[in-house]
């Protein structure tokens, strides 16, 4: 296998001779497909992976909102939080931390977004959104 010849970061375009393909890549890839988040060690192509993964989603799915709208990803305002060894080994053995940490992710994409389009938050339907995210 070659290794990344390109750093996702830097990349203007993804074209598909810039990764290794694999049955699972192009399964992952395809603009049908229901799978969205990879996991990996640093260095593995996760990014440009990603980034494929929204050039073909933008491309062929028309009237899809994708988050954030003009960035590959959202980064979080503010101070981030350190964590001790111990903190950091209870939280990954923690399921509730991570449902909750995506969802209160989801939701702020949310807003953030809907803010942009409408300049009032207020005019959300908590109701409705709370439903939304419910199902997620």
């Amino acid at each position: 296998m070659r290794i990344w010849t390109v750093d996702a970061q830097d990349a203007n375009s993804i074209d598909d001779d810039l990764f290794y393909r694999t049955s699972w890549i192009d399964s992952f890839l395809s603009p049908d497909s229901s799978k969205f988040l990879l996991v990996a060690s640093k260095g593995f192509g996760k990014t440009l992976l990603l980034r494929a993964k929204r050039e073909r989603l933008e491309k062929h799915r028309r009237g899809m909102l994708l988050l954030p709208e003009h960035a590959m990803i959202d980064k979080p305002l503010g101070v981030v939080p350190v964590y001790s060894k111990d903190d950091i080994g209870r939280i990954n053995n923690d399921p509730a931390f991570w449902e909750g940490a995506w969802l209160i992710a989801i939701t702020l994409a949310i807003l953030k977004a809907v803010q942009r389009d409408d300049a009032h938050v207020d005019s959300i339907d908590l109701a409705t959104l709370d439903s939304e995210l419910a199902a997620v």
